[in-house]
């Protein structure tokens, strides 16, 4: 049953809607129309019933939907023992993107070289989008073993383990030209009169908390929602002149932005992100950064 056309059908049933499929899929809507079409027509059967407010799933739909998911999830983890068993027994696979760089693991890597000298890291590129990302996180343990990144809430629970490691200082970026670019640091009071993109609430606990702090404090500053922080967003924030909240780790991550850092006690935190079943080899790599953390 399963083919490349239920991963579409999946993501248009979790959001209610083929417009939102789209958007998380960066294709057009008529693209999520026509994969559903074709896959309805495979099938021959009906899986969506289609109305102004948007999707539902038909008896049949429910049906697929939850064998689906469960299909997936054998593959998955199937793969994951096949790839387990035939990859060499030391190595660690780390992932690595531009606004999740897998340079920081090998630093620290370095710190525990001596405890673990069998280990070999590979370093595996990824792509940042927000799907894709998330798919990443889900996926650890098949092609990428950990991950390097911020912890902006509890929503990767589920998903994997987490190893602390510290925080960032939540700051603020902007286009070079902008006013308040060539500042050391800034207020609060420097903000006001400002646009400021930031992240959709619910995403970001830490950032949820800037948010209502503003909009209580200071509703002189004019919030700009957008989705998670990709390089599409920094693009965004460069053209429109937009100020946007980040933290520290992004401070060099586009040429044409500076951060500057703000008077407040705001951070996020970061850590290591590996799978919720570790090769033995991981679990040890990760095992001697928590201890020689704690020392």
């Amino acid at each position: 049953m399963y083919n490349h056309h239920l991963d579409t059908f999946l993501c248009a049933a979790d959001l209610g809607s083929f417009t939102r499929a789209a958007e998380e899929l960066f294709v057009s809507p008529n693209a999520v129309m026509k994969q559903i079409n074709l896959l309805e027509s495979h099938l021959d059967l009906q899986l969506f019933l289609r109305d102004n407010h948007g999707l539902k799933l038909t008896p049949a739909g429910e049906v697929v939907y939850r064998e689906a998911k469960a299909i997936i999830r054998r593959s998955n983890k199937a793969l994951a023992q096949a790839r387990a068993v035939s990859a060499p027994k030391g190595l660690v696979r780390v992932g690595t993107s531009l606004m999740r760089p897998g340079q920081r693991v090998i630093e620290l890597w370095q710190e525990v070289r001596g405890q673990c000298p069998d280990i070999q890291l590979q370093l595996v590129s990824f792509d940042d989008r927000t799907r894709e990302y998330s798919e990443v996180v889900r996926r650890l343990g098949q092609d990428i073993d950990i991950l390097f990144g911020l912890v902006p809430s509890d929503r990767f629970n589920a998903s994997c383990n987490i190893l602390p490691l510290g925080s960032y200082p939540v700051c603020c970026a902007m286009p070079r030209s902008h006013p308040l670019a060539q500042r050391q640091r800034l207020t609060v009071q420097d903000l006001h009169g400002e646009q400021l993109m930031m992240v959709y609430r619910g995403n970001s606990a830490y950032i949820d908390a800037v948010r209502d702090d503003l909009l209580q404090n200071h509703p002189q500053v004019e919030i700009v929602d957008t989705p998670d922080y990709d390089m599409d967003v920094l693009h965004k924030c460069e053209t429109s002149g937009c100020m946007m909240i980040t933290a520290e780790i992004w401070k060099d991550i586009h040429p044409s932005l500076i951060t500057v850092p703000v008077e407040w006690e705001y951070s996020v935190p970061y850590g290591l992100f590996y799978s919720k079943h570790p090769t033995e080899a991981v679990e040890r790599f990760v095992k001697a950064i928590e201890s020689t953390r704690a020392q």
